[in-house]
Formats: structure tokens, sequence, C-alpha cells
């Protein structure tokens, strides 16, 4: 009986032993190529667009600067900008390639649902199976001082942010030249790299905001 139970004890010790092996080489030893498998770099896009991402509102409440849409493919949702380059100083640009900037980034953990006050939210979301959905952000931006500005400024090279002096709330944020975000929120590589390549080539800089950079 004794000889047995060393013996259980021997075996035991020994899968042990490899099992902490195995745990060593893969964070020691295999870490680093691991983390640099493409694979991981595809999953986590496809897991950063099953996420319904929250809009981008004006003061208003119901004028829409940035919206997710259904994707029909691999990537569930696909970031749109309804006024085009209108806001773009603004909201920035949500890219599969190039990341996001702007309200886009310095919101983003609203946004993507991640924020620590969306954690109950969320919880509810995964247990009636539902899809995990993002905070909306609404700004101070009021639509019409935004037109105004924008065509007060016309193709002027320039930028314009109205401020109330009383609150100390951006009202209008514009700036030329412009670019439309959608090019860079699409989900075709290639049409994302044509765009941006064209963008970043621009001698007048569009990316580079007149009035807030």
């Amino acid at each position: 009986m004794d000889r047995l139970i060393r013996r259980l004890g021997g075996a035991m010790l020994a899968l042990f032993v490899l099992l902490l092996a195995q745990v060593t080489y893969i964070q020691v030893v295999a870490s680093q190529r691991l983390a640099d498998n493409p694979a991981n770099a595809t999953r986590q896009l496809i897991a950063e667009y099953r996420v319904d991402r929250g809009k981008i509102v004006a003061a208003d409440g119901r004028t829409v600067l940035a919206l997710s849409r259904k994707s029909p493919g691999e990537l569930k949702y696909q970031r749109h900008y309804p006024q085009g380059p209108l806001y773009a100083d603004l909201t920035g640009y949500y890219s599969i390639i190039f990341g996001r900037s702007e309200l886009e980034q310095s919101y983003n953990t609203y946004l993507s649902g991640d924020a620590p006050e969306l954690i109950p939210q969320t919880l509810i979301d995964q247990v009636l199976g539902r899809p995990k959905r993002g905070a909306t952000v609404v700004t101070t931006i009021d639509p019409a001082i935004q037109r105004a500005a924008a065509q007060a400024l016309g193709n002027l090279p320039g930028g314009v942010v109205a401020i109330d002096p009383h609150t100390g709330d951006v009202k209008a944020i514009v700036a030329n030249p412009s670019y439309d975000p959608n090019e860079l929120a699409s989900q075709d590589p290639k049409q994302v790299r044509a765009a941006w390549d064209r963008l970043t080539s621009d001698p007048d800089k569009p990316l580079v905001s007149r009035a807030i950079d």
C-alpha cells in the first residue's frame, strides 16, 4: 500500500514538474513569439469589431457625428460618419489599420464599452445574449454654429473654434483642409491604405487640424 502511494505521489510530482515547465516555457521562452503571432492581431481586431461602438452626438442629442453600422463581413460593425468632413477634426477616425484619433481615441474606453462605469451594463448584455455596446458620447458642439463656421471659413485654409465665454463649452470646431473619415473607416484594407497615402502625401496635410493641432 505504501509503495502504491509513493508511486502515485511520484507520478503526480512528475506531472506537476511537466506542467510547471510548460508554463515557464510559454511565459518566458515563447511569450514574445506568441505575442508576435499575426493571428493574435487578427483575433483582437475581430473581437474589437464585435462591439456595437457608441455614438458621438452633438449637444442637441439628435445630430449624429459618428455611429456603428452592422457589417455583413467577419468584422461585425463598421464606423460611419454621417456628416462626412464637417466634424472630422472633432471626431477623428476609427480605422482597422491606423487606429483612432481625436474623440474616437480620447473617449475610446466609453465608446468601446470598456470603461469601469459600464461594467454593469456589459454584464446585463452578456446575460441577455446581446452584443457588447459602447456608451454614447455627447459633445458640446452646436450644429448650427458648426455649419455657420464652416460656411464662413469656406475654402480658405485655417481653423475656427467657437467657445461659449460663459461656460467654456466648445460650440464649433472647423478646419480647412479637412478629410472624410469614412474613407479611413472602410473595412477594405486596400481602400484604407490608398486613402491614407493620398492624405499623408497631400502637401496641405488635411490630417493635421488647423483648429486644434
